[in-house]
């Protein structure tokens, strides 16, 4: 709109119309109620915290500071502002008449600016003064130039006096309100990133007769969840139609024009502001912000690490004849959390991972979508000399209104520390024999010491005396005792301790091995638990342990006086229990102590005082009993077997053991543990002859049978010469290796050699035993092992 008015009466001269006139006034009034509010609202703020609605209140001043002619140009501190938002118009030169509208002061001359004594928190705003924008801003960034808040001070005694340039002067002479004025300025406008009218980043609009509304952002949110980013933000323009257009920047990027809602990721300020289609009537509206940050989600940290991890799992070697052991799979470090965390917001552009293990730092490389982890993998070359590995890390945040870095994390892998087992010593042809209990796992390069006498003690992995162990040891003439220890490799003591002693009683290397099985029906090294009866001759290392009644030696009557029952430790207490025989049949004790106070039945003839005598070289007897029989095992494991065992065509619930002879007339065969007693639908074992071989040519059959535990998957039939008690006596059945035989219901024929076996049945044995420990609720049948052959391939 343009006016134009004549300032003497000598020119011609335009007059108002009411409407100009009316407008004028309208105007004039508004201005002023905008400064009245400013002041009071400046003075007491209620709608927001004091120090937003006292910079919301300061900016509309400036704005109507400017729109009056004010101007702040070259004016960069917030103490300069405020002073010149109190000045009034001067009154010199009759400019206070040519100024049209506002005059006095925009603020109460008693505000004052103060400022933070120090650097404000995370998390207590301040404002600083904008000199380019030409208005104040909040935020919570540091800076000696930050405001903390406005406040009253004491009046000044004299109001400062200024220049304004006003857009449209009032008459000097008095005769016309306005004196004609065919131009006006022109206006800055909007600067923006896209197609406003002038390129740039700020908006400097001038004054006119009206302010126009301010956009609203929706939504308004201070904090909405991680998961609902990025955020759809619309922009309401509450002015009439066709009167503004909006624009948005974000994080004070270039304007834009708004067209339809924003994608806003978090963290992101969206100022928005209605510039005028028709500057001339109305302004460019005050800017709105709005800060769109979720409420920061804290990273958790987690690591799939072992507490401890044992030499095998480390990647160490075991010795052949291990069981396997196979190394940890490789470990990892995770986000505890990431189910909390959308897959979008995992990515290294918003946060980072620290993280260290054995003081090595791992490499952490850029991720999205999703945080991958860290991988590493826990091995012995970690360790040095050190027991235990640190491992250490922390996620930390890159964008802080996303999320708050985790805590660190700091543990140690330590070290899980076997102990090996004892060796296992044997005797065989007057030498000694020292090998691994590979009944777990033992490392490779493991050593062995041993010593005649003296135990080769243990120094912290260390045999403190003794011999290193590399072949069988030829026994001292008189014999004596051996002390074996397993010790861990050199170099790897961190994570083993030493085996237990072992110990054996060497004959006498001139000393050949005796039938010990054909003249005791059982011979067990330690305890003996029967339900029923054993025939024959009994040999018992240690204890009775059955409480209940059985019968010993029964089906055996000596012509002389001969120990038919040895006992090297104690009857036990319950129930009586009988000593078969005649009145020639003795039970034999250690010493008196063993007596106890268990009845005796002393079937036959005889009593106690007769049949009863003590011999304290039992056990001494026993060590070289067993000794021998560990050496006859062991030699006759090592013949290689010349028969074989078929399955007959059309019926695999049977086997044949097809008997073929060395020249002693021996049939060896080599059967491992579970195809046979761990078959599942075997029914029926018999023994058979190869073509060309006669039954009368058969002098004995040895069965070698390998493997550390027997177990019976299915009960079978011995048939055949298996029933026959003439095969029976010259049928060896020979555990060198088995630790555990649970025989379960099954019945066996022919003699049982397992000298370190604790052997479990409810069923007959028919033929000699000897066994380390043995539970039996069936009866051992007297059939005196009689292959002499067999014995003389065990020497």
């Amino acid at each position: 709109m343009h006016f134009r008015f004549c300032s003497r009466p000598s020119l011609r001269k335009r007059a108002f119309s009411l409407f100009e006139t009316l407008f004028v006034v309208a105007a004039l009034s508004c201005l002023t109620a905008v400064s009245l509010t400013v002041v009071r609202q400046v003075i007491s703020p209620t709608a927001d915290t004091k120090l937003r609605a006292d910079v919301r209140q300061i900016n509309r001043a400036i704005a109507t500071y400017r729109a009056h002619g004010g101007n702040l140009s070259g004016v960069t501190t917030p103490e300069a502002v405020v002073e010149k938002l109190k000045t009034v118009v001067t009154d010199e030169g009759d400019k206070d008449k040519e100024t049209v509208g506002l005059k006095g002061s925009m603020i109460d001359p008693r505000v004052q600016v103060v400022r933070a004594n120090e650097e404000p928190r995370k998390g207590k705003e301040g404002a600083r003064y904008d000199a380019k924008k030409q208005q104040f801003e909040v935020s919570e960034e540091t800076g000696a130039d930050v405001v903390e808040s406005f406040t009253f001070g004491e009046p000044p005694a004299e109001v400062a006096k200024e220049d304004r340039n006003v857009m449209l002067p009032g008459s000097k002479d008095g005769g016309w309100i306005w004196d004609y004025r065919e131009s006006r300025r022109s206006r800055g406008r909007l600067k923006t990133g896209s197609t406003a009218d002038v390129a740039g980043t700020e908006f400097a609009g001038e004054t006119t007769q009206a302010t126009a509304l301010v956009p609203v952002l929706n939504p308004s949110l201070s904090a909405p969840a991680l998961a609902s980013y990025p955020l759809s933000v619309t922009i309401t323009n509450p002015n009439p139609a066709n009167t503004t257009q909006l624009y948005y920047s974000l994080n004070g990027a270039a304007y834009q024009a708004y067209t339809g809602a924003v994608s806003t990721p978090p963290g992101t300020t969206i100022r928005a502001i209605a510039v005028s289609l028709d500057p001339d009537r109305l302004l460019d509206s005050a800017t709105t912000q709005q800060a769109y940050a979720p409420t920061p989600v804290t990273l958790s940290m987690t690591d799939t690490a072992p507490s401890v991890v044992s030499y095998f799992e480390a990647g160490g070697a075991a010795a052949s004849g291990s069981p396997a052991v196979s190394p940890l799979a490789a470990s990892a470090i995770r986000l505890a959390n990431a189910a909390d965390i959308p897959a979008r917001f995992q990515a290294s552009s918003y946060f980072q991972v620290e993280w260290s293990f054995a003081g090595i730092p791992g490499a952490s490389s850029a991720f999205s979508n999703g945080y991958p982890g860290e991988s590493f993998s826990v091995t012995r070359n970690a360790y040095g000399a050190n027991s235990g590995v640190a491992l250490s890390y922390r996620a930390i945040t890159i964008s802080p209104s996303v999320f708050n870095s985790s805590a660190l994390v700091s543990k140690t892998v330590g070290i899980n520390r076997l102990t090996l087992s004892a060796p296992k010593v044997t005797t065989a042809s007057s030498q000694v024999t020292l090998a691994p209990d590979f009944s777990s796992a033992i490392p490779a390069s493991y050593r062995i010491y041993y010593n005649f006498g003296s135990d080769p003690g243990d120094n912290q992995g260390e045999p403190v005396t003794g011999t290193l162990y590399s072949s069988p040891v030829a026994a001292p003439s008189p014999g004596g005792t051996l002390y074996a220890r397993v010790y861990p490799p050199s170099g790897s003591k961190l994570w083993f301790n030493t085996s237990t002693v072992a110990s054996v009683v060497v004959p006498p290397a001139s000393t050949p091995s005796d039938n010990y099985m054909g003249n005791y029906n059982v011979i067990v090294f330690t305890d003996l638990y029967t339900t029923t009866a054993i025939e024959g001759k009994t040999w018992v290392g240690d204890d009775l342990t059955n409480s209940n009644s059985f019968s010993l030696g029964r089906n055996y009557s000596p012509s002389g006086n001969e120990n038919v029952v040895v006992v090297g430790g104690s009857l036990g207490n319950g129930n009586a229990f009988q000593v078969e025989g005649n009145g020639n049949s003795r039970l034999a004790l250690k010493g008196s102590s063993s007596r106890g106070t268990r009845s005796i039945n002393w079937n036959g003839g005889g009593n106690e005082s007769s049949r009863l005598v003590y011999d304290s070289t039992i056990p001494a007897k026993t060590l070289t009993m067993q000794a021998q029989l560990q050496a006859m095992s062991a030699e006759l494991s090592t013949v290689p077997a010349n028969s074989t065992v078929v399955t007959p065509f059309g019926q695999s619930n049977k086997r044949v053991l097809t008997c073929s002879v060395n020249s002693s007339g021996v049939a060896i065969f080599n059967i491992a543990a579970s195809s046979l007693f761990g078959a599942s639908n075997l029914a029926e074992v018999s023994i058979g002859f190869a073509s060309g071989v006669s039954e009368s040519s058969v002098k004995g059959i040895l069965i070698n049978v390998t493997g550390y535990i027997v177990l019976t998957g299915n009960q079978f039939n011995f048939t055949g010469k298996f029933a026959d008690d003439t095969w029976r006596k010259k049928i060896l059945w020979n555990f060198p290796a088995a630790i555990i035989m649970n025989m379960a219901a099954q019945r066996m024929d022919g003699a049982v050699l397992a000298p370190y076996a604790a052997v479990t049945s409810n069923n007959d044995f028919k033929g000699s035993l000897a066994c380390r420990q043995l539970t039996i609720q069936g009866t051992c049948f007297r059939l005196p092992f009689s292959s002499s052959e067999i014995i003389a391939m065990g020497q």
